[in-house]
Order: C-alpha cells, then structure tokens, then sequence
C-alpha cells in the first residue's frame, strides 16, 4: 500500500493491531459466552435496508511496514502514536500514560503538537522505507516496545 496516505496506513496498522488484541482474549469464558437481554434490540431487523459497512481489505504487510518504522522512529514518537491511535485516549490520560512510560512529564494542552510532531517523524521513516532505505530498526530492537 505504498500510494496510500499517512491515514490510510495507519487505519489499516490500527486495525491489524485490533485483530491481534482481539485474540487474545477468552471466547470460551462464562464472561464471553453471556448474551444480554437487550441483545435482541441489537439484532432486530431495525437495521435491515441500511447499507452495510464496507472497510479496505487488511494489508498485514503493510502494517507489518509501519509498525518496524514505528520502531525506528524515537521512543515518545512511537508511544504517542500507539496511544492516541490504538488507545484513543483523552489528552490527560494520554500524557500520563505517555509520560510513563518514557520517564518524561508531557502537558495535555500541547497533545496535538505531540501528536503532529510524532506524525511528522512516522512519515519520514516511511518515505525512507517507500524510497528503498534497509528495513532495520535505528539503534533498538524491533520487539523493545510492544503494548
């Protein structure tokens, strides 16, 4: 997916991480197997005639490509954008979780310049990458930061 945008990419690096995070969980669980009462208003056929929802099919290679820049990119860079993206966390605890981690104190009000700033270096990466620069991570390993 070399001619997608900046977003498409990591919508579809964002949907690929959802699909490994849903396996995790216990689908054989009493908790998993619990059926609402109220399921059946989600069920119902209120929705039928509604056009469905088609999404992009997903490119594992391609997420496969953003999440090694991700590991090249600096370690605010890439907690930044594994927050806001696959989190979606609000400014406050984004910062805080952020923050954490890299041993920095981060001010919500500037969240979106973190995010701009982190956005910016994630590019750069991949146009190295897209433009043929070796795939291999800057000076930590591919698997240092994994949520």
């Amino acid at each position: 997916m070399p001619t997608a945008t900046l977003d498409e990419r990591i919508r579809n690096w964002v949907r690929v991480m959802a699909q490994h995070r849903q396996r995790r969980h216990c689908a054989e669980s009493l908790e998993g197997s619990y059926s609402s009462p109220q399921r059946k208003h989600w069920d119902s056929d209120a929705w039928v005639g509604t056009a469905p929802v088609t999404l992009p099919p997903l490119d594992h290679a391609d997420a496969a490509l953003v999440e090694c820049c991700l590991c090249r990119c600096s370690q605010r860079a890439r907690w930044v954008i594994r927050v806001h993206h696959i989190e979606a966390a609000r400014p406050h605890l984004a910062c805080h979780l952020v923050g954490r981690r890299i041993g920095q104190t981060l001010h919500p009000v500037a969240w979106g310049a973190y995010v701009s700033a982190a956005r910016c270096e994630l590019a750069q990466q991949l146009a190295q990458i897209d433009a043929g620069a070796a795939l291999r991570p800057a000076d930590e390993s591919i698997y240092s930061a994994r949520i």
